[in-house]
């Protein structure tokens, strides 16, 4: 009875822009196993969240009266269907309707963080009892803990497969419908590739609210995809038969292609750091805080020149570099190195043959270099300033991709238990009471949890600042 009067309750309230609140939207294809006897029959849905920032922006609407009756399923299916909007476009053609332009090439994002990859190698190399490079960077930035933290809520699923246009199109007029009801202008909504909406956006006529709507591309999936062409640029390298020693050898071939995202970040972050050792015993250094350290570590460019190998492998170094410099920007949101990577990403999903990517990614970098042009001069500055990414605590360094968000509360809610795939039906009506009524379940965990003085979704020490990671880092190392 508590979910059924968490539906029926007036949902929480977002303030509107001028407090400084900025909403993001999130879309992405679900998909429930019915039948897994068979696997025949799966419900492919359109699944769709909120993000809120920052988080006492979102105002719960209390008491929460009781229910005094019981609902058919009748009613909550009415409360959260969505009607299906129907594409018409009257022939017009998207993509041609936009101008592709060059980027400028060759240019390196050159920070204090680019520094810090050069401490920590220099730092494994004399100190093999330093974290691992994320929980290297998480030591750095442990001061700065005053970060907006952002609120996650649930919109209900459309009942069609993803990517159907019809689909898509209904999910950009919700997320319009939505961000309007909050008396918000600016509508942002994340799609991974296969469901980008560009075309849709820039087929709408010029000046409509569609048109307007600010489409995202989801900076996980495009981390996936580039470390899928990394795998594909240095198949033949022999980096396969080095991270066999350390690696089962059947989970190599998806960590080349992307899919083992873990497991391909800390192979590609172990690898270089070996790189990095070798070359370090090659540069002359007194001091490593010196500032001439950085230019001699840029010198290694130079090393191309002893032929093909060391090319190859240059080449390398400085690929797992954008990726490592990408999830920095992401984790602390900063804008302009997001979009430097993003531009530095580029060159390499046409050479891997990652062409759907590679434009979308175009199209994607051109809009976002426009941004500013387009949105309020006060929400773009929020948005620019860290709050495109989600933060959920108050650390610097612990924000997330948003189509990384949707795959970490609404994916994983659903497929654990207590989920709408584990035990529950698939009926609109039973998904409508699991949507609407999650998150009253959620402020009652979070005070059950304030009670207790425990948190479940942060702790104070990175897990690879542990000494058993560091151990096993080692022990990783010493095999290469």
């Amino acid at each position: 009875m508590y979910e059924a009067a968490a539906v029926f309750h007036r949902p929480p309230h977002v303030l509107p822009p001028e407090s400084g609140t900025l909403i993001q939207y999130v879309a992405d294809n679900a998909d429930i196993n019915v039948n897994t006897l068979d696997d025949n029959n799966t419900l492919h849905i359109m699944g769709i969240i909120q993000i809120v920032t920052p988080k006492h922006s979102v105002l719960l609407e209390e008491p929460m009266p009781r229910i005094k009756e019981t609902l058919s399923a009748n009613d909550f299916k009415a409360k959260a269907h969505v009607p299906i909007q129907t594409y018409t476009n009257d022939g017009v053609v998207g993509y041609s309707k936009i101008n592709f332009k060059d980027f400028v090439y060759g240019t390196k994002t050159v920070s204090f963080l680019k520094k810090a990859d050069v401490i920590w190698f220099y730092g494994k190399w004399e100190n093999e009892s330093l974290p691992g490079w994320n929980g290297f960077i998480e030591r750095l930035t442990n001061n700065h803990t005053n970060y907006s933290k952002s609120q996650i809520s649930f919109l209900p699923f459309i009942y069609q497969p993803a990517s159907n246009y019809n689909t898509i199109y209904t999910t950009l007029l919700c997320a319009l419908e939505n961000a309007k009801r909050y008396g918000h202008t600016v509508c942002i909504v994340t799609f991974d590739q296969p469901l980008y909406a560009r075309e849709i956006v820039s087929a709408a006529p010029e000046g409509s609210e569609l048109s307007k709507i600010i489409i995202r591309l989801g900076g996980f999936h495009l981390l996936m995809s580039f470390m899928g062409a990394i795998g594909h640029i240095m198949q033949g390298s022999g980096m396969k038969e080095v991270l066999a020693e350390i690696y089962a050898s059947k989970s190599l071939e998806k960590m080349f292609n992307g899919h083992a995202y873990a497991r391909a970040v800390r192979a590609h972050t172990l690898l270089q750091l070996t790189l990095a050792i070798v070359i370090l015993k090659e540069v002359e250094m007194n001091n490593i805080m010196d500032a001439d350290l950085i230019i001699n570590i840029e010198h290694i460019l130079e090393y191309e020149e002893r032929g093909p190998t060391a090319k190859l492998w240059i080449q390398y170094f400085c690929m797992v570099s954008i990726a490592k410099e990408f999830l920095r920007a992401e984790r602390m949101g900063d804008w302009k190195a997001h979009l430097n990577c993003v531009k530095e990403m580029l060159p390499y999903f046409h050479a891997s043959g990652h062409f759907p990517y590679a434009k979308s990614t175009h199209l994607y970098l051109q809009d976002m270099k426009q941004l500013q042009n387009l949105m309020d001069p006060e929400v773009y500055k929020k948005f620019s300033g860290g709050f495109f990414t989600v933060r959920r605590s108050g650390k610097l360094s612990c924000g997330t991709s948003t189509d990384m968000v949707i795959e970490q509360s609404m994916m994983k809610a659903m497929k654990t238990d207590g989920g709408i795939a584990r035990g529950r039906s698939t009926k609109e009506s039973v998904i409508s009471k699991w949507v609407y009524s999650m998150h009253a379940m959620n402020t009652v965990c979070d005070k059950l949890e304030d009670i207790a003085n425990v948190r479940m979704d942060t702790t104070e020490q990175h897990v690879d600042a542990s000494d058993l990671r560091v151990k096993k880092m080692l022990e990783t190392y010493e095999d290469f």
